[in-house]
């Protein structure tokens, strides 16, 4: 639904601070990788219209995958 020419900004913000962003125009794709988000309470995906304010812009992080791993508080020996 965005308009030829339209540009977003994508950013990923870990408890408040931002982490990674890139400026990416319609059509094109960015990936993340990677990014250590250890001790991280809260995660941000956002996206912010960037074109002109007749510029219509949609975007999103699409298939977004967040993986996860802990360590048992107490692990058996």
């Amino acid at each position: 639904a965005s308009d030829p020419g339209a540009r977003l900004i994508f950013t990923v913000s870990t408890d408040g601070t931002q982490r990674w962003h890139r400026e990416i125009d319609f059509g094109s794709s960015a990936s993340v990788t990677n990014l250590d988000i250890a001790n991280t309470l809260r995660l941000t995906l956002t996206t912010t219209d960037v074109g002109p304010i007749t510029t219509r812009a949609e975007g999103g992080f699409g298939d977004a995958v967040v993986r996860c791993h802990a360590e048992p508080p107490n692990p058996k020996s």
